[in-house]
């Protein structure tokens, strides 16, 4: 009886492990500090948008990642970014000259590498 509930135990927890690591994978896991992430703030832009800017970065892997870059850029005054965290892209929309080394800037400060802005 004891090795069936030994046995048991042992199973669930492999199957926890295995569905944690999926999640993990799909960048859906708190890797980055527990937890899974502060929520990201939805901006719009208050003026016509100019143009747009994407941001190529480098080490993001979970939506808490995700979020601190989408923060971080937001933060600017004339950027509504949304980040793509499969793709490792963040879109940024501005309405005023916004020059590359302020998004760079936004990405380093959230801990991320800018690669390269288009």
């Amino acid at each position: 009886m004891g090795n069936i509930v030994v046995g048991a135990v042992l199973a669930a927890i492999v199957v926890l492990a295995a569905l944690s690591g999926v999640r993990h994978f799909r960048g859906e896991g708190g890797c980055c500090g527990g937890g899974c992430c502060e929520k990201p703030v939805r901006k719009r832009l208050s003026a016509p948008k100019i143009g747009e800017k994407r941001v190529y970065i480098e080490g993001m892997q979970c939506e808490r990642c995700r979020s601190s870059v989408e923060n971080e850029l937001n933060l600017i005054d004339g950027v509504a970014a949304r980040v793509n965290l499969k793709k490792g892209v963040a879109v940024a929309e501005i309405s005023r000259g916004v020059g590359d080394g302020e998004l760079i800037a936004a990405v380093e400060k959230a801990g991320f590498k800018a690669v390269k802005v288009e």
